[in-house]
């Protein structure tokens, strides 16, 4: 180099990586909806959920093992009536997550939810814990049933578990109460006074008073006799009608609710009585339907439900597979807007699908 000129300045690069802002951070995954995003605040409790955490979880899964009416003799399946109630009453998915989701319940109940239940089922082949439906990485120790069927009733087990899907009978008003009522009645009870002073005197001037000798006995009491008879027939009367129509009317109800729906049961969609249907059942949905008993949504196409005769609300639901629920629970991803939930009463407005029976009827008889 020659002296007194300058050298000309040397470009310098540096190689060193740049680090990601907060905003890339969370664009770079948002190509992931079941990824919760990292921010310097958040960053070593990235994959704590964001809705439901694992204390909640964990605190409802000790709720529901130590459940009290969960306590059932000779339960072969994971779950009591009682712990499937606490999914909707009311929609908690803390509860849906302590239970193992849709493939925990579906193991529990002992159902398939490709399949179905099985034909062939009368008694419990196995029996299923509570902590091996609920932990998927704990396997299920087939325990063969040494106890025949007691009289070889299909499903025998579930209906004793989990009972039938029936409401218990409104108790009928009992003939007494329905003579009462017909009884107060204000022109009745006026003829009863009447009645009661008639028949009074009548029986004074019979019984009471000194008559000649060959007179005609006096019959005066046979009026006070004859308006209370009036009043018994019509008394009478009254409240068979009233019992009559009472059974009338429970007959016609009951058979305004009979109705078959589509289920799926041993691979194959048969019809069944709404009356027959079971926990574990895989019913089918379709627009019109009105959904008979409460379940976890399986699978299906764009299903969306009037829940409003049950929830009051009018907005349309759109049911998530109960799958794609647990993932996103699993996985910290928000849960708003998912629900696997499919209520009793709801009504299906768009879409098909399939859902798995949790709870029939009232539960257990």
């Amino acid at each position: 180099m020659e002296a007194g000129k300058l050298a000309p300045p040397t470009l310098q690069v540096n190689t060193r990586q740049r680090a990601l802002s907060e905003a890339e951070t969370i664009t770079s995954q948002s190509s992931n909806p079941f990824l919760t995003p990292v921010s310097p605040s958040n960053a070593s409790t990235s994959g704590a959920s964001t809705i439901v955490g694992d204390s909640e979880v964990i605190s409802k899964r000790e709720e529901l093992r130590n459940d009290s009416d969960a306590k059932i003799d000779n339960n072969p399946f994971a779950f009591a009536p009682s712990q499937l109630g606490q999914l909707l009453n009311p929609k908690s998915l803390a509860v849906y997550q302590a239970l193992g989701g849709v493939e925990g319940i579906a193991t529990g109940l002992q159902t398939n939810l490709q399949s179905g239940l099985s034909l062939d089922e009368s008694t419990a082949t196995r029996s299923v814990t509570f902590d091996e439906a609920t932990n998927p990485q704990s396997p299920i120790k087939e325990k063969e049933s040494s106890i025949p069927p007691s009289n070889g009733t299909p499903f025998e087990d579930r209906i004793r578990i989990h009972g039938r899907n029936t409401l218990p009978p409104k108790k009928a008003t009992p003939l007494y109460k329905l003579i009462w009522n017909a009884y107060n009645d204000t022109v009745l009870i006026v003829l009863t006074v009447a009645a009661a002073i008639s028949l009074a005197l009548g029986l004074y001037e019979t019984f009471g008073g000194e008559h000649e000798p060959g007179a005609p006995a006096p019959v005066d009491w046979v009026e006070g006799l004859a308006i209370v008879i009036a009043i018994v027939i019509v008394v009478l009367v009254t409240a068979v009608n009233d019992w009559q129509k009472e059974q009338a009317f429970a007959r016609l109800n009951a058979k305004k609710e009979q109705r078959e729906i589509k289920v799926t049961r041993s691979g194959r969609i048969a019809m069944i009585s709404v009356y027959d249907v079971l926990a574990g059942d895989i019913i089918h949905l379709e627009p019109g339907d009105v959904i008979p008993v409460d379940g976890i949504f399986v699978d299906g196409s764009d299903v969306k439900c009037d829940e409003s005769s049950a929830t009051g609300e009018s907005d349309a639901i759109r049911k998530t597979p109960g799958a794609a629920v647990m993932r996103a629970l699993q996985s910290g991803s928000s849960a708003k807007n998912l629900d696997p939930f499919v209520i009793s009463g709801a009504k299906v407005l768009e879409g098909v699908g399939t859902f798995m029976v949790s709870t029939a009827g009232v539960g257990r008889p």
